[in-house]
């Protein structure tokens, strides 16, 4: 009807915003902001046989932000804001010493990428600005090697190249296990050391157990290694004395020491 309004109700779909409405002289909506998805549009006075009124919809876009932790760095790789329904791509790099243990967040879960060792991407698109948790592990270091001696023993181990680790040997003379050296309890003593081999004073005649306890300086991070046991044996000192006429010499050296086990 002439000089007639006529009013629009515009509604977005799912994942979708409305961008502009237009057109028959109405007054111009503009949106942009993700919940533009419904809106009421009316025209001016119609004053012609035929006009049109024009929506213009766009997909959302939503922030997906990481939460990195010590160990690795993890890097999104879309570029800008995230499109509804398109998956979040993340490369995952590890420092030395540690390993990836899995995602955590608000963004759904992860997979990895056929044919990639450190690429993933969510499994579902992404519906809404979101977060992905990256979470990784302290590998153990295992001792190599323990050799014994007379009161010591010198523990051997291949120290992982990463300057931000420390490493202490954990021993006692009783059983432990690897979590009573990582936490420090059930009578273990800790003893750092900053280069293989470490020597360790301890007394003879004991079966001790070792093992190497990993720290990240930054997080305090830390990590227990297998244990090993080491029986300290005992020495004695044997000397020798020539009795009678002097026909001869005993070739022992004055204050050799010599396992009695042997």
């Amino acid at each position: 009807e002439y000089d007639s309004v006529v009013e629009f109700d515009v509604s977005a779909k799912a994942g979708y915003r409305i961008n502009a409405i237009k057109g028959c002289k109405g007054t111009e909506f503009t949106g942009g902001a993700n919940n533009n998805t419904n809106q009421g549009y009316s025209t001016g006075a119609i004053q012609q046989d035929e006009c049109k009124v024009t929506a213009e919809f766009s997909k959302k876009e939503y922030t997906v932000t990481i939460q990195d932790d010590t160990g690795g760095t993890a890097q999104l790789l879309n570029e800008g804001l995230i499109t509804h329904g398109t998956k979040a791509k993340v490369e995952i790099n590890l420092e030395p010493g540690y390993s990836f243990t899995g995602f955590a967040g608000s963004c759904g879960s992860l997979a990895l990428k056929a044919g990639s060792t450190n690429n993933y991407q969510t499994v579902n698109g992404i519906t809404g600005n979101c977060q992905i948790s990256v979470s990784y592990a302290l590998n153990p270091v295992n001792i190599d090697q323990v050799q014994t001696g007379n009161g010591f023993a010198d523990v051997h181990w291949t120290k992982p190249d990463n300057h931000n680790l420390s490493i202490s040997i954990c021993h006692a003379d009783h059983e432990i296990s690897a979590g009573d050296c990582r936490d420090g309890i059930n009578g273990v003593t800790l003893i750092s050391a900053t280069s293989s081999p470490k020597e360790v004073r301890l007394a003879n005649g004991f079966t001790y157990r070792f093992a190497l306890v990993t720290s990240d300086k930054r997080s305090g991070k830390k990590a227990a290694g297998s244990i090993v046991e080491a029986y300290m044996p005992n020495y004695y000192k044997v000397s020798g004395i020539i009795r009678g006429d002097k026909g001869g010499d005993i070739k022992t050296s004055e204050g050799e020491l010599i396992d009695n086990n042997g």
